[in-house]
């Protein structure tokens, strides 16, 4: 690709060596398969007695989900509790909102999905107030996202945007004063502007969680496919970047807005794709080359409108790794394309308006790596 002076590049790799595992020291070896029946995925094959992602013996047991319960996921994997907690404090509770607000712009546009009932907190301010998105009961609403109070001539009014900010205040009335006032709910029909969602680090933190959760059910499977081969240190690595191609065909019957998980074994190690909402995508460079593991790959798929799981196993797709920079101007043009499919895939699925947002890739600060 020619660039010009007058269109600087952008780097696409948001994250290298993404690390989310603490230090460890004297870990117990990782748990070798034995008697593996070529074909069937890891977690048909016995229980697993180390954890997929830091190697340690699973004292604490929990379920991580392969997609994300805020995304609709539902399957889970077996791993230990201290790195399920690290997820969760470190990126997941931060990606979470991304989808939040994108669920909510679906649910404003009658296109309810099958995920947990939303809050975007502060989602919008209008004449100096500001109002949180509500998605409760099959409806999208916006109140106010604090008590408003004012005292005219002696005699206070307060509107609120919740029961939960209600009780406390009729409560405390009934105690002090012995009185009951006849409440005031503040909720407002404002139709959500188009807005603009920034990208941030935490997704291609998830997506390499996400991507290692998958590659935990390849045949053969062991945690050191995760982990860089120091002794001393047992991480979960790898690099994400901003990936534009095309992987599957363009006529693929998949539903549209599906989230998807691509992960393969070869020759390169563990590599993977993981799409959101059938658009914004990310390669994802897993694990180092492991010797005498079968050539393998599985796909996920995740409709989050009616809440259907699948997993296949495939013939290899054998991905290369995308560029790591582009022209601006061409990342500007396919991240607009990204934010045009999201459109059309919404309209596809019943929103009832164009649905409006504009992305933007996020561009590494200076000396991060």
């Amino acid at each position: 690709m020619s660039i010009s002076r007058e269109d600087p590049t952008v780097a696409l790799v948001p994250l290298a060596n993404v690390s989310d595992n603490e230090i460890v020291d004297d870990l117990t070896p990782p748990y070798e398969a034995a008697h593996v029946e070529p074909g069937k995925l890891r977690d048909q094959q016995g229980p697993r007695e180390n954890c997929p992602y830091c190697g340690r013996a699973m004292v604490e047991w929990s379920e991580d989900h392969i997609f994300p319960q805020f995304m609709g996921g539902t399957r889970t994997i077996a791993c230990c509790k201290p790195c399920n907690d690290r997820f969760g404090h470190r990126f997941e509770g931060k990606a979470a909102q991304w989808f939040q607000k994108l669920h909510f712009y679906f649910a404003t546009q009658r296109l309810h999905l099958k995920v947990p009932q939303i809050r975007w907190k502060e989602a919008l301010e209008q004449a100096g107030r500001r109002y949180d998105g509500v998605f409760e009961n099959g409806e999208a609403k916006f109140t106010l996202s604090r008590p408003i109070v004012s005292i005219d001539n002696g005699v206070m009014n307060a509107q609120f945007g919740s029961q939960g900010q209600l009780k406390p205040v009729l409560s405390s009335l009934r105690k002090k004063h012995g009185i009951s006032p006849t409440p005031d709910l503040e909720i407002t029909p404002t139709i959500m502007p188009k807005t603009e969602i920034r990208m941030g680090p935490e997704l291609p933190r998830l997506a390499i969680k996400m991507c290692s959760a998958l590659g935990s059910l390849l045949p053969a499977f062991t945690s050191d496919e995760l982990h860089s081969s120091s002794k001393e240190t047992r991480r979960l690595v790898g690099n994400v970047t901003y990936d534009f191609r095309s992987h599957f065909p363009g006529n693929e019957s998949r539903p549209a807005l599906s989230h998807l998980i691509y992960v393969e074994r070869g020759a390169a190690g563990l590599q993977g794709i993981v799409r959101f909402f059938g658009a914004h995508q990310y390669f994802c460079q897993i694990g180092p080359p492991r010797d005498q593991r079968p050539s393998c790959a599985l796909l996920a798929v995740l409709d989050p409108v009616e809440g259907a799981e699948s997993f296949y196993a495939l013939p290899r797709l054998n991905l290369s790794q995308p560029p790591s920079e582009m022209a601006e101007s061409a990342v500007a043009a396919a991240t607009s394309a990204w934010a045009t499919q999201l459109s059309q895939s919404a309209r596809q699925r019943g929103a009832s308006e164009s649905f409006e947002v504009t992305l933007r890739t996020r561009v590494p600060d200076e000396g991060e790596g």
